[in-house]
């Protein structure tokens, strides 16, 4: 599979360069929008906008994902499953196939990593 690496402006890449030296490779609307310093409609546009390019990956609705340059080369780059589940519900719990795999009872690894939570979502 092919990918077009598209370019970043000055302002894509110091708010990535930001996020990243702050340690927020999964960052919210809201971090970005805090240091983007823009309305909210632009600062949602200017987010979507490095997700077309290719530079962030929306996890869920409002989080996104920093891809880093080795995995736009390759394509096939993606966080540690456990670091996203982290990001995305508290408190959380791996649990069954995924917790059995990480624990070495298996040595199936499962497509779905699964997390139980006493949230709802």
């Amino acid at each position: 599979m092919t990918q077009t690496i598209k370019t970043l402006s000055q302002r894509e890449t110091q708010l990535l360069s930001t996020l990243s030296s702050e340690g927020k490779n999964i960052f919210s609307f809201e971090d970005a929008f805090k240091l983007l310093k823009l309305s909210r409609g632009h600062a949602w546009k200017f987010i979507h906008t490095l997700v077309d390019k290719g530079w962030l990956r929306q996890i869920e609705k409002g989080k996104y994902l920093i891809v880093p340059l080795e995995g736009i080369a390759a394509g096939t780059w993606s966080e540690e499953a456990f670091v996203i589940a982290a990001n995305l519900v508290a408190p959380y719990a791996v649990s069954y196939w995924s917790a059995l795999n990480y624990y070495g009872y298996t040595e199936q690894i499962p497509r779905t990593i699964f997390v139980s939570t006493t949230k709802r979502k």
